[in-house]
């Protein structure tokens, strides 16, 4: 199984995430952190993970369904359980963001918010955090 995260996210209303990608060995790479720890607002927020894999290669979807399951959980209550969407359209998807590194699959024509992933504002997960989670002392 691959320790590289899966493609996308979303929250409910649709954000899609892009969690890891090829570019970029902070993203490529296991952290000494669980994911969830990395990306708070998977568990604070009704989020989907929204992903693309090779057509002609089945693994790949396997190993994508795998790494959720190692990385967010596997059980009912876990952030990412039975919320993995497999799509090479992810402007089919609603919802109010998608957090993306890529403009390719549907990213750039999604209904809602496109935050991309790795450029500014988004450079890294903590900026992604910051947009989509209120403030806790309310001055967001």
């Amino acid at each position: 199984m691959r320790d590289r995260p899966v493609d996308n996210e979303t929250r409910r209303g649709a954000p899609s995430v892009n969690k890891g990608t090829k570019r970029g060995p902070e993203r490529c790479r296991p952290a000494s952190e669980p994911f969830t720890a990395r990306v708070p607002f998977l568990a604070a927020v009704d989020t989907y993970i929204l992903s693309t894999a090779p057509w002609d290669n089945p693994s790949a979807w396997q190993h994508k369904v795998e790494w959720v399951r190692q990385h967010l959980g596997s059980v009912d209550g876990t952030p990412a359980y039975k919320r993995l969407i497999l799509t090479h359209h992810k402007n089919l998807n609603r919802g109010d963001y998608l957090v993306d590194d890529r403009p390719n699959r549907g990213a750039s024509e999604f209904e809602g918010e496109w935050l991309e992933f790795g450029a500014d504002p988004y450079p890294d997960w903590p900026a992604v955090t910051a947009y989509l989670l209120p403030d806790p002392k309310g001055t967001k």
